[in-house]
C-alpha cells in the first residue's frame, strides 16, 4: 500500500550548513558488512527518521538531534578510506531522504572518489518520493543517477521473513535504478537476495537467519546482525 505523501510543513529536516559547508547527521559507520547488500560493503547509517515503522530494529536512529554531525566532504573521505577494498557502499538509516540535499552531496562526493556500487535504503516508496509535495523531490532527479540500487518501502512487521536477505520485510522492493531510468519505468531486481549464502574470509557461512536450523549440524554458529540492524546479536 502506498504511503500518503507528507507535507513540507511536517517537520522535515533542513540541511545543516555551517560556514557554507553542507553538514550531514549520521548514526554509525560499519565496515565489512555481508548482510546489507551483495558483497562486502561499507555501511552508513544516517540519523533522523520521521516514518517510525512499528517494529523498527533501529529506533536509535529516529531522533533528528542524535548521532554526530559531519561535513559531507569529510564523511565521503572517511567512507572512501574505510571502503577502499571494494568501493561498495550501502546508505541506510534512519531515513536517508530525511536529509536530501546532504544525501545528494554525499553521493556526488563518493562517485568522485571512485565508488563502484551504491545501495540506498529508504522507508518511502519511490512513487512517494517523486510526488509533488515530498520535500525530497527537488533533489530526486540528481540523486537517482548516482544510485545503483534503491531498496524502497517501509518496514512492515507482519511481512518480516527470516528467509529474506538484504531487506527488512517482503514488501520492500529492490529497484535497478540505471535500467529503470534508461527505459522510463520501474525495473525490479527480482532475484535480490535469492542466493545470499556467502563464505566470509574467516570461513564462516553467512545465511538468512531462517536457514540457521538447517545448517545447525554443520558446525557451531550464532545469529549475527540482520540487514539494517545496528548491533551484533
Amino acid at each position: 500500500m502506498t504511503q500518503p505523501p507528507i507535507s513540507i510543513e511536517s517537520g522535515f529536516q533542513q540541511t545543516l550548513k555551517r560556514g557554507g559547508r553542507v553538514k550531514i547527521r549520521i548514526h554509525k559507520i560499519l565496515e565489512g558488512s555481508l548482510v546489507d547488500g551483495p558483497g562486502k560493503r561499507t555501511v552508513l547509517f544516517l540519523q533522523g527518521c520521521p516514518i517510525h515503522c512499528p517494529g523498527c530494529q533501529s529506533q536509535q536512529t529516529w531522533n533528528p538531534e542524535g548521532g554526530q554531525e559531519w561535513e559531507v566532504v569529510a564523511l565521503a573521505d572517511e567512507l572512501t578510506r574505510r571502503g577502499a577494498e571494494t568501493g561498495e557502499y550501502t546508505i541506510s538509516g534512519g531515513e536517508p531522504f530525511f536529509q536530501p540535499e546532504a544525501l545528494l552531496g554525499l553521493l556526488k562526493a563518493l562517485r568522485e572518489r571512485g565508488a563502484n556500487h551504491i545501495i540506498v535504503y529508504t522507508g518511502y516508496e519511490l512513487e512517494v518520493l517523486a510526488s509533488q509535495n515530498h520535500p525530497a523531490r527537488p533533489y530526486l532527479e540528481e540523486i537517482l543517477p548516482l544510485v545503483d540500487v534503491l531498496v524502497d518501502g517501509p518496514f512492515r512487521a507482519e511481512l518480516d521473513n527470516p528467509f529474506l536477505s538484504y531487506r527488512g520485510s517482503s514488501n520492500q522492493r529492490a529497484i535497478d535504478v540505471p535500467t529503470s531510468m534508461a527505459i522510463g519505468s520501474t525495473v525490479l531486481l527480482e532475484d535480490w537476495g535469492q542466493n545470499p549464502e556467502i563464505v566470509a574470509e574467516n570461513g564462516r557461512l553467512v545465511i538468512p537467519i531462517g536457514l540457521y536450523p538447517v545448517f545447525a549440524e554443520v558446525g557451531e554458529g550464532h545469529p549475527t546482525r540482520r540487514c539494517g540492524e545496528l548491533m551484533e546479536r
